[in-house]
């Protein structure tokens, strides 16, 4: 039986293994996170090393682990600051594959023998960015593999495994915003729609007959949308309280997270967890409230989700600018009977005995 609450972000979970970050520490848990071996330590610079263990200036410097991706032979491929790393199994040594082009890329994505990431920066004068991509018996020897001219910033790039496609989603302004679909690995790319704020993903999921994301609008009202792949046609799903950055698999079901951004239109005092379940209406299953910290400076209310696999029961979220910040927890426990509040006294009794999940 798997614990229900982990300190720290859950990167990556399946059912064999559970991947996940305390400040500058990875761990990794064979056994759904009852015990874990500290298996990295990331080094970073002085300010960085600093701020990787405290929580504010992590916030406030966008410091951290930001991606763990497993790829073969039980190594992963980690996204740390400004830089790419690869840890393996048989080493407690951190080897770096190359540094961040952009700030910090919102996803990364191992497939068809590769890796894939999109350039991600505030771009206010709207130069050129790329899809990068590096080869898994290659690593180190990034290339771009795509070029946009006309896009403020790539917010994603996905495996869908219905299709054997990679897609990607752009912003910000309503010409830029699209979501686009490369099914010869990035030697063409069709823009499937855009051109406006309802058209500006982050995240997307992918269904058999049907590619699910939320919109990405600060100022407008926000859905959840379903595109059907066999015409293309936009269905919308029902609205939500807030711009979307996240979502995650969740057996059958489908689950994103709403974001507390400053705006006129959304909700700004609480983020919330909401359910797409085949073509029933989205159903709102959890809330998290938003801190008091100045968003700007220590960033919105969100909620990360662990990846893992297409019908993935093994999944976390962890809350962040919330309550109950930087805890990962267990989606399926999250409707139990007991409280959070009774899940993380358990989870601390537990410590207390030594049965903590990074013993």
């Amino acid at each position: 039986m798997s614990v229900d609450v982990i300190p720290g972000r859950v990167h990556y979970a399946d059912n064999e293994s559970l991947w996940f970050a305390r400040g500058p520490q990875i761990f990794v848990s064979v056994d759904g996170g009852k015990s874990a071996v500290e298996k990295w330590t990331v080094p970073m610079r002085t300010v960085r090393a600093l701020s990787s263990w405290a929580s504010l200036s992590r916030r406030a410097l966008r410091s951290g682990v930001h991606h763990i991706e497993p790829i073969e032979h039980k190594k992963a491929v980690v996204v740390a600051d400004d830089r790419i790393l690869v840890l393996s199994p048989s080493s407690p040594r951190v080897t770096e594959i190359g540094k961040v082009v952009g700030s910090r890329p919102l996803s990364l994505e191992a497939s068809d023998g590769r890796l894939y990431y999109g350039e991600y920066r505030d771009n206010r004068e709207r130069s050129p960015v790329h899809v990068f991509s590096c080869r898994l018996d290659q690593l180190g020897k990034w290339i771009p593999v795509w070029r946009f001219e006309h896009v403020r910033h790539i917010h994603g790039v996905y495996y869908d495994s219905f299709w054997d496609a990679h897609w990607v989603t752009t912003g910000d302004s309503n010409d830029e915003s699209g979501i686009w679909v490369t099914r010869d690995r990035f030697r063409t790319l069709e823009r499937v729609i855009g051109g406006s704020q309802q058209t500006r993903a982050v995240r997307l999921l992918f269904e058999e007959e049907r590619v699910l994301y939320g919109s990405d609008a600060p100022e407008d009202q926000n859905h959840l949308y379903a595109l059907s792949r066999q015409d293309g046609h936009l269905s919308q799903l029902g609205p939500v309280s807030g711009p979307v950055f996240h979502g995650g698999y969740f057996g059958h079901s489908h689950v994103f997270s709403t974001v507390a951004e400053p705006s006129s239109t959304n909700v700004y005092g609480h983020i919330d967890l909401v359910v797409v379940d085949g073509n029933a209406v989205p159903k709102t299953t959890y809330s998290f409230e938003k801190d008091r910290l100045p968003p700007k400076l220590f960033q919105y209310g969100q909620a990360f989700f662990s990846k893992g696999p297409v019908g993935n029961t093994n999944t976390w979220v962890t809350p962040f600018a919330t309550n109950y910040h930087d805890v990962s927890f267990r989606l399926g426990a999250l409707s139990a009977r007991q409280t959070i509040e009774e899940k993380i006294t358990l989870s601390e009794s537990e410590t207390a005995n030594g049965n903590d999940a990074a013993q």
